[in-house]
């Protein structure tokens, strides 16, 4: 009993619709990465002593800031959730090619999100670009970022497989189309990548090309207090973690709204005291 003199509850029982919550997640994170975007561009625009903290609390391109934890955030959660669908699928099918594939999945997102924080395929990239150097092999001679052409095969691979089996899995036509968006978001972000990358006098930066035959300089310089191609440079970058954190959005909003076809609600039972 409290100390008013009344008993607790025995127990609570909690419901949810995930439905509901897919619809949560997705709004949520649309929400907070155009949040992200616009918070990147205002703190660019402003220069003042002891704005250099916030800016880089804000800037979408550092791997320290709000933006890179909140993505390695969603994609663990995103993982956690297809653990989920994989025990609904083996509790139905055992070990079965779809509960290996939910698996996999699975497996895939832990790992990108130990990735992102330790930098794995940039560390191990470097160094074998390093170990290459001056040895005309391809990764020597890659224009762009020696990651890329290192794990490019095997994301492309794996990448492949889980939109093949998601395509088939998730079945209806909504789930088909925004899979197919996230993954050209992906896609997008990946391209802009590799662009990004480039050494700034490479004839495929698409960035000094602009700032070359335009007269954007001398408003990039008015407003940004850089030029053209920094500007673009960094809102390239900017742009490309928040179409990959969208990407990742919507496959998390599947994942959940795939789990609404297997259960009607989801109960949590807390034991009283």
């Amino acid at each position: 009993m409290n100390r008013i003199g009344q008993a607790f509850p025995a127990s609570i029982d909690l419901t949810f619709d995930p439905n509901a919550i897919a619809r949560f997640v997705l709004c949520l994170g649309v929400g907070i990465e155009l949040g992200f975007l616009i918070a990147d561009y205002l703190f660019a625009l402003v220069s003042f002593n002891g704005i250099e903290e916030m800016q880089r609390i804000f800037d979408i391109t550092s791997q320290t800031n709000l933006a890179s934890w909140f993505a390695n955030t969603q994609i663990l959660f995103t993982s956690m959730t297809v653990f989920v669908l994989f025990f609904c699928a083996r509790k139905q099918t055992g070990y079965s090619l779809e509960s290996t594939s939910w698996l996999i999945i699975a497996l895939f997102l832990l790992f990108l999100t130990i990735d992102n924080a330790l930098l794995i395929h940039q560390s191990i990239s470097l160094s074998i670009w390093q170990s290459q150097e001056g040895s005309d092999s391809m990764i020597d001679g890659f224009p762009s970022h020696p990651w890329l052409i290192v794990f490019f095969p095997f994301y492309a691979a794996i990448t492949l497989y889980i939109f093949y089996f998601l395509w088939t899995t998730l079945g209806d036509r909504l789930s088909r189309r925004l899979l197919g968006l996230s993954f050209i978001c992906l896609g997008l972000a990946l391209g802009m990548g590799f662009i990004e990358g480039l050494e700034p006098e490479h004839e495929m930066n698409l960035y000094t090309w602009i700032g070359d035959n335009t007269e954007m300089d001398y408003w990039s310089l008015e407003q940004f207090d850089d030029n053209a191609f920094g500007m673009l440079h960094h809102f390239s970058q900017a742009l490309a973690k928040i179409l990959g954190m969208f990407s990742n959005t919507l496959l998390w909003f599947l994942a959940i709204r795939h789990i609404a076809k297997i259960v009607s609600s989801i109960k949590i039972h807390l034991p009283g005291a």
